[in-house]
């Protein structure tokens, strides 16, 4: 199915492909920039692949209701993962100091991390087993 989709994008003039985008709700659009910025710094030069992206999105995704985090969510996670991926069990200390934290929230987040990497470990093993 999408491979038909796919081809019917690189079959598109700029003209229709403009038109194409200028259907799209306003959030699609957003997406879209955010896509090809992403590509252009990466230098990636594909024709029409942020639209066949948008298109892979829609057609898998389209008609839920989609929640994105925000940034300062995003970084928070990812801070998080550095802390547990530095986390030697006995730098807990140093690791508070280095990112203004408590050492509480240090362990909090350490086993937070645990927790959610048993958790996926258990599931693959699971899907093993079927």
């Amino acid at each position: 199915m999408m491979s038909s989709i796919n081809e019917q994008l690189d079959s598109m003039t700029t003209d229709q492909s403009n038109i194409f985008k200028g259907k799209w709700p306003k959030n699609l659009v957003a997406l879209s920039d955010v896509i090809d910025a992403c590509l252009a710094e990466e230098k990636v030069v594909a024709n029409k692949l942020t639209e066949k992206i948008i298109a892979s999105i829609a057609f898998y995704l389209g008609g839920r209701d989609l929640y994105l985090p925000n940034g300062k969510s995003l970084e928070m996670f990812l801070r998080n993962l550095r802390i547990y991926q530095e986390f030697n069990g006995r730098n807990q200390s140093e690791l508070a100091k280095k990112h203004s934290m408590t050492e509480r929230r240090i362990e909090q987040i350490t086993k937070e991390f645990t927790a959610l990497y048993r958790h996926q470990r258990n599931k693959a093993a699971e899907l093993k087993g079927k």
